[in-house]
């Protein structure tokens, strides 16, 4: 079913597969859907539609985000980077763009005391403001675990996860998040015509069936009454740098003949991304003519960096969320969501969460400003970390309180191998945003999907396609 359905990604190898021959793979998924309480579940949906607007006023705030660059930009020169990007270009940007666009996700984990307790609730992990992948894996993974209950063997045995069809919550992923980037299409260049995204990838993506089922998704909707359709053009951000132009009457950006509407990053969240080709001058370059252009990126500069694993501390510290948002109750929610969260500078609160997680390592995760797996520091790697590290260099990570989620009994498929073990999930719930520049109006705050990742128990990171986790729903 995955194979022939497109629930699929790149091999290691070929990028090497561990399967002889084969060009691409089924993604690693969970057999069966992993329970995950209901409660929480709603709760976490509730919450995008603050979280997509906390983002979008954190992101005008330029006074805001300035203060809390300045710590960072001392000892992280990627997000030095990104942040002089931002210096540059948002005035210009605003005033040529209609709107800003944003594709969110938020990801929870279920935070349980103790195994003994009954109290299970949410903790948010972070919030990813740029390449929020696996919307279209994980509508598949739904599709794929409605197919299991369904089924019957030759021997018309009892369905494999029988019953779970009633449970399995509808996912649209994919054509929530294609219905935003036409929305903000239409409202910045009209509808009438077939529009062009340029689709900023990596040069070896595994995961480009996920990507492609966005491309695809684009043009369905013209079927449903959304437009003539966008047609996407992929290109690394080298090839960005070097073929990107703006009209110089317009500022209108063009691409290989195109005339460029939405540049959807899938790529530039790490500083590999803008060396992998050659001088990373070349992909900085690029991403500055789209900031300074009509063609609206998702995510602008501004939205890049509140996606900073720093601006999610500020933001968990007292009295900085009511600056933002207006209501008491929804102000509650979101810290109810919150683990704990500290700086490691120089500063007295900074001194003291390195005294904690000196002293009690296995409570903590230690986090840089960093998206992608593999990058958190966890136990008895952190006081390691911690004395490798100048005082200065603390300075470009955070510390967080470790979630302690409850286990389950889990069947993970990987190339085409079962296995079975104790495992937890991660759930990410997708947000669209798009609001117009000159009146301000929030044209889209949307709930547009979610993402179940299962990992084994004692596995510390989560990226599927990095073979951490598998898909679930």
């Amino acid at each position: 079913w995955a194979l022939g359905n497109g629930l699929v990604i790149l091999p290691r190898s070929t990028l090497g597969s561990e399967i002889d021959g084969a060009i691409t793979v089924h993604a690693p998924f969970s057999l069966l859907p992993t329970p995950f309480p209901k409660g929480c579940f709603k709760e976490a949906l509730a919450l995008q539609p603050i979280i997509n607007a906390l983002v979008d006023r954190v992101a005008q705030d330029d006074e805001y985000i300035s203060k809390i660059m300045e710590s960072v930009i001392k000892v992280d020169p990627f997000t030095a980077r990104m942040y002089q990007l931002y210096k540059e270009t948002h005035e210009i940007a605003h005033a040529r763009k209609a709107c800003t666009l944003g594709i969110l996700r938020s990801d929870y984990l279920l935070h349980q005391e103790t195994q003994e307790s009954s109290s299970v609730t949410i903790r948010q992990v972070e919030v990813n403001t740029i390449a929020a992948s696996f919307a279209v894996l994980s509508e598949k993974t739904t599709l794929l675990h409605r197919y299991l209950d369904k089924y019957r063997g030759d021997g018309q045995e009892k369905a494999i996860g029988a019953g779970i069809n009633s449970s399995l919550p509808d996912n649209q992923s994919a054509h929530n998040i294609a219905q935003a980037l036409h929305k903000a299409n239409e409202l910045s260049f009209g509808s009438e015509k077939l529009g062009y995204l340029l689709m900023v990838v990596q040069p070896e993506e595994r995961n480009i069936f996920d990507q492609r089922g966005i491309e695809h998704a684009l043009l369905e909707c013209s079927t449903k009454g959304v437009g003539p359709g966008i047609r996407a053009i992929r290109c690394s951000l080298k090839e960005l740098g070097e073929e990107a132009s703006l009209q110089p009457e317009t500022n209108h950006l063009f691409f290989r003949g195109h005339h460029i509407q939405i540049v959807y990053y899938r790529s530039g969240y790490t500083p590999e991304d803008y060396s992998a080709e050659g001088p990373s001058e070349v992909a900085w370059e690029g991403r500055k003519k789209v900031e300074l252009s009509t063609a609206i990126p998702c995510p602008s500069a501004a939205y890049h960096l509140v996606g900073a694993k720093k601006m999610q501390q500020e933001l968990a510290c007292p009295g900085i969320l009511e600056r933002f948002i207006p209501e008491n109750n929804d102000v509650k929610r979101m810290r109810s969501s919150f683990a704990g969260l500290y700086p490691l500078d120089d500063t007295a609160e900074g001194e003291a969460a390195v005294s904690m997680a000196l002293k009690n390592p296995e409570g903590y995760v230690m986090k840089p400003q960093r998206e992608g797996g593999g990058n958190n520091i966890y136990g008895q790697d952190i006081p390691k970390m911690l004395q490798n590290l100048t005082v200065r260099d603390r300075g470009a990570y955070i510390l967080m309180d470790l979630i302690k989620p409850p286990r389950a009994q889990g069947l993970m498929v990987r190339e085409g191998t079962v296995h079975e073990d104790e495992v937890v999930s991660e759930l990410g719930v997708y947000g669209t945003i798009v609001r117009m520049h000159q009146s301000g109006e929030m044209a889209v705050n949307g709930i547009a999907g979610h993402l179940l990742r299962t990992k084994g128990a004692e596995t510390r990171e989560g990226g599927v396609a990095v073979g951490f986790a598998v898909m679930d729903s």
